[in-house]
């Protein structure tokens, strides 16, 4: 067995459709569809342990208010992020760690369900006003899509003047310095405990 590391999923894929390799892993969203469709026999959707998180400072104003991080969270419609831009094949996160690691609690997090009105009232008991501006960033660019409709989200929801960018990962773990903004991180388990998920937010 030959192991080939590609360096992005992208990148993967054309290896694979090119017959350099016989099996890839981690598709690019925006391709679901399409494979589905015309290599429905080859791919194989199985569910896995994969969390994407949104990282702030909660030390530091805003986010240092329980009420205004929790309006950010009730005010992003998961289900429908979901079906635009990962081709339904993701779930929710509605706990720390995915519903099939370990000793995984279901359901655990209130703030994870989509409630507009109780969004609104969380920020606005916070001290947020409309107008106020937020960065949102992410590191993985087969999340840019999910990111800009979280940033529509708070546009339309708590009238937030967002704006969307990238930023390096590697860079951004190494420097150790607080994130500035909303950073969005994603971890996929390197084995079986819901200690391998956990662990990383403490260090991010």
């Amino acid at each position: 067995i030959v192991f080939v590391f590609a360096p992005t999923p992208e990148r993967a894929l054309e290896m694979f459709e090119a017959g350099e390799v016989d099996v890839t892993r981690i598709l690019p969203s925006k391709e679901i569809d399409r494979l589905r469709s015309t290599d429905g026999d080859r791919l194989i959707v199985e569910p896995g342990a994969l969390l994407i998180y949104l990282d702030m400072d909660n030390a530091t104003a805003p986010f240092d208010d329980l009420r205004y991080r929790t309006a950010l969270s009730m005010a992003i419609d998961r289900e429908t992020i979901i079906a635009d831009s990962y081709s339904g094949i993701a779930s929710p996160a509605l706990a720390m760690v995915p519903p099939g690691s370990p000793g995984a609690l279901v359901d655990s997090c209130e703030a994870c369900a989509f409630d507009a009105d109780q969004a609104r009232t969380l920020f606005a008991e916070a001290g947020g006003v409309a107008g106020d501006t937020i960065k949102l960033s992410h590191v993985n660019p087969d999340d840019a899509a999910a990111m800009e409709a979280i940033a529509q989200s708070w546009r339309d929801v708590l009238g937030l003047d967002v704006s969307v960018g990238t930023s390096d990962r590697s860079a951004y773990l190494a420097c150790g310095a607080a994130p500035q903004g909303v950073v969005a991180l994603g971890w996929l388990w390197d084995y079986p405990s819901c200690y391998s998920l956990l662990s990383p937010l403490g260090e991010s």
